[in-house]
């Protein structure tokens, strides 16, 4: 019986970094991977997510600045919440080692709602 639960995955990225669209969409990117591939072991909640019929459901919000971004996942770690801060590699438009992303393993709307709910989505 499939479990009647919506499922989603949040990408949290940092306001204070500056990234053209296309660096941004790669972050997001790794955001969104990572988590999963950290986590094959909780494959039934993946298949979850991929079988929702909500086309692997994303939400993209916002947090004001790097240092809010690893308090915030502070609090969710604790909170038990799966996720992986993104810090790229400065190749390219930042410096290496520089946060750019927070992203959580897909899990149930109504959970991860609970802890994203006072950030907005970002524009």
């Amino acid at each position: 019986m499939k479990d009647m639960w919506e499922y989603k995955q949040v990408i949290v990225i940092p306001e204070d970094v500056e990234m053209s669209p296309g660096k941004l969409g790669v972050q997001v990117a790794h955001a969104s991977i990572t988590p999963i591939l950290k986590n094959l072991n909780r494959f039934d909640e993946i298949k979850e997510w991929f079988d929702d019929g909500k086309q692997q459901k994303k939400v993209v919000l916002k947090i004001k600045n790097r240092s809010k971004l690893l308090n915030f996942r502070d609090k969710a770690t604790d909170e038990g919440y799966i996720c992986e801060v993104i810090r790229d590699a400065g190749r390219t438009e930042v410096e290496p080692g520089t946060i750019t992303a927070l992203g959580f393993f897909p899990m149930k709307s109504e959970d991860i709602d609970k802890l994203t709910k006072k950030l907005s989505l970002f524009s």
